[in-house]
């Protein structure tokens, strides 16, 4: 087995500093937090280093054989689970600088834990003057000289210290602890932090102009700009797998917080202004809110709500003796604060931690102006004589390549800040209108509750694909309700449907009629919640669910239909419902209910009385049904003998002259989702189903 790298000085070893921190295993109860970092949810991410003689992998492919390992079906994934599988959901790209400074810090900080419980060392003082301009030191770290029954390694360690003496500070406390030194022992002697801290030194020049003035602008550090090199590297595009994006890594409610947009044609974490304005003032509401900058960034990492919880549990507000207790903060919080500090050090003292040679990254120079709503990023580019590539990484917001459209009821037409290469401007504002009268003549339409994309596409007589194409969508991508999405502005003319009656909905046996109050019928689409539709219904969420008998635990299912007793006046134009006169309401089980559904499927639902020597599979071969047909629909076993005279129910194979109703029409919002056009992709099959034949109906 290989060596383990040696990273510390043994002049820093015999002074104790690098024992392990303590009780910081468990996680803090789960934060309130408008704004969470994509940090605190995030596990270490890299596994440490493996003992033992090396273990060949096995081969992608299939064991017996050797070949190679099919991955799994993701659009089977999708069709099982109504929705994007949760990974799918959580995918990023993260910077390799932080996947590796992951991996170094279990190496540096979980390979000598001391038990749970035990206390940081922090009996240390380091003596230093104050100076009014810069911020005062919180005795608390290296000994300026070892105790004299340590004398054995004094020399090394005064040596060992004198470096840590002489650096300058930047405008953040600083104070002298373990893990803070660790992090400056590993940025300046460790090949692996040496590389971390240039890679990011280097990359933070494209838009450390912009942060920096951002930050002076809300009254803040301007260090704080190296947040965001742990945070996301200085991608503007980086995604964190639970779903924070951006710099500054907001969730998409905590963006929306602080002003920014984040729908399906624009989501503003991803532009680098924007976003840093608004981290800006976060960093501003936690300082106020906790008046330390070390609990202000502990907070952005892991919540306000959950730092403020634990503040309250151990009777302190100061950040160090927070992550002494077990259970103070999240491990990763612990490491996070003090990396920020050790990182605004270094580049502080560029001659020492090798930065004195990087040459950082030129800053991003862009000119600005006002674009039409729906102008592509590539019409643009043809009109103007610009490199797309140039457009699309001036403007990461623009999830679609194309300026968001404005809304059907916009009073006049909206212009969005667009950013072209330096120098352009003028060129790219006269090419503005040359490319937007080359886009083809599109439609508006404000996406309403309960709209799906195929409906969407039934409804103009285009295919799924025709919609994901004018949209930039992803094939299943789900709609939100209030999406503007682009359609043909004339529509093919429509077939009209055969006329099959009212869409039959099931619903419970009471209550049929609520005085006062309209009943109307909507369909569940992917991603509904009960609270949601109660919320676009005007009624309350219990109400919902006690009308419609559902559990509110379980998820509700695509197609189910939900009846609701919506209060007098109450405006449904934006969700899509069935009036009580225009849809047949049956009593779900009701031998009524039954009888119509049999009848779609062809066949007629009768009762029978048994003859004496019938059993079940003469009953079956009578019929033309399955005796497992027969057990499903009586709720019986085939074990049991039939007695004569008692009664079975039987679905059987319509007979006479009339023929059976006919299925809901797709048009209807109760039917289901519309036929497979040719260009469209047919579902996958279910798991274990042979092919070309159904899966074995469950019991």
């Amino acid at each position: 087995m290989r060596a383990r790298r040696r990273l510390l000085p043994c002049s820093l070893l015999a002074l104790g500093l690098w024992a392990a921190p303590a009780g910081l295993r468990a996680q803090s109860a789960a934060p309130s937090k408008p704004v969470p970092a994509a940090g605190a949810r995030r596990g270490p991410g890299a596994a440490p280093a493996q003992k033992g003689p090396a273990v060949k992998a096995p081969p992608k492919g299939n064991p017996a054989k050797g070949g190679p390992r099919p991955g799994p079906n993701e659009a089977a994934r999708r069709a099982i689970a109504g929705a994007p599988p949760a990974d799918e959901a959580g995918k990023g790209v993260e910077s390799p600088e932080l996947k590796a400074l992951r991996a170094a810090e279990q190496e540096l900080f979980s390979a000598a834990a001391p038990a749970p419980g035990s206390p940081w060392p922090s009996d240390w003082s380091f003596p230093a003057p104050l100076d009014p301009s810069r911020p005062q030191l919180r005795a608390s770290g290296l000994p300026p000289a070892p105790p004299r029954e340590r004398a054995a390694g004094g020399a090394a360690a005064a040596e060992g210290a004198a470096w840590v003496r002489s650096l300058k500070l930047p405008a953040l406390p600083v104070r002298w602890e373990p893990r803070l030194i660790k992090y400056l022992v590993f940025f300046r002697d460790d090949p692996r932090g040496r590389q971390l801290v240039q890679a990011g030194y280097r990359k933070s020049g494209r838009y450390a102009e912009l942060i920096r003035a951002a930050l002076r602008a809300e009254g803040v550090p301007d260090e704080l700009i190296w947040v965001a090199m742990f945070e996301s590297g200085f991608d503007p595009k980086a995604r964190s797998p639970v779903g924070a994006s951006g710099l500054w890594q907001f969730m998409p409610e905590g963006g929306r917080v602080y002003g920014l947009r984040v729908e399906r044609w624009v989501d503003e974490r991803l532009d680098p202004a924007l976003a840093t304005e608004a981290a800006a003032k976060y960093l501003s509401d936690l300082y106020r809110r906790f008046g330390s900058w070390e609990l202000a960034l502990a907070g952005y990492n892991m919540g306000h709500g959950g730092l403020s919880v634990a503040v309250r549990k151990y009777n302190t507000n100061d950040f160090w003796e927070l992550s002494r207790f077990e259970a103070g903060l999240p491990w990763e919080t612990t490491l996070y604060v003090p990396k920020i500090i050790a990182m605004a050090i270094a580049a502080q003292n560029p001659s020492v931690f090798g930065l004195d040679a990087i040459e950082p990254d030129p800053p991003a120079r862009f000119d600005a102006l006002k674009a039409k709503g729906g102008v592509s990023l590539e019409g643009l580019a043809r009109a103007a004589g610009l490199s797309l590539a140039s457009l699309e990484e001036l403007n990461p917001q623009l999830r679609a390549g194309r300026t968001p459209p404005d809304p059907p009821d916009a009073p006049a037409p909206l212009a969005y800040p667009l950013r072209v290469p330096e120098g352009r401007g003028p060129l790219a504002a006269a090419a503005i209108d040359r490319a937007a009268a080359a886009e083809p003549r599109l439609a508006r339409h404000a996406v309403r509750f309960g709209q799906t994309a195929e409906s969407l596409a039934s409804e103009y007589g285009i295919s799924r694909s025709r919609l994901y194409e004018l949209n930039a969508m992803a094939p299943g991508e789900a709609l939100r309700a209030g999406d503007v999405v682009l359609l043909p502005a004339e529509r093919p003319p429509s077939r009209p449907a055969p006329d099959a009656g009212p869409p039959v909905v099931a619903v419970p046996a009471h209550p049929a009629a609520l005085p006062g109050r309209e009943r109307v019928f909507y369909r569940v689409i992917v991603g509904d919640t009960l609270a949601g539709i109660a919320a676009a219904l005007g009624v309350e969420a219990d109400d919902l669910r006690s009308w419609n008998s559902v559990d509110p635990a379980a998820r509700l299912h695509e197609g189910m239909v939900l009846q609701a007793f919506v209060p007098p006046g109450r405006d449904l134009s934006k969700i899509v419902v069935v009036r009580e006169g225009e849809a047949r309401p049956l009593v779900a089980g009701s031998d009524e209910f039954l009888a119509w559904s049999e009848a779609q499927r062809g066949k007629r639902r009768i009762q029978v009385k048994v003859a004496r020597g019938d059993t079940w599979d003469s009953v079956s071969r009578r019929y033309g049904c399955s005796v497992g047909s027969l057990e499903r629909i009586n709720r019986r076993s085939r074990r049991e003998a039939l007695k004569p005279d008692e009664v079975l129910v039987v679905y059987t194979e319509h007979q006479g002259d009339e023929p059976p109703p006919s299925p809901r029409q797709a048009s209807s919002p109760l039917g289901p989702p519309s036929a497979p056009r040719p260009d469209d992709l047919p579902p996958p099959p279910e798991p274990g189903a042979a092919a070309g034949r159904p899966s074995p109906a469950a019991p």
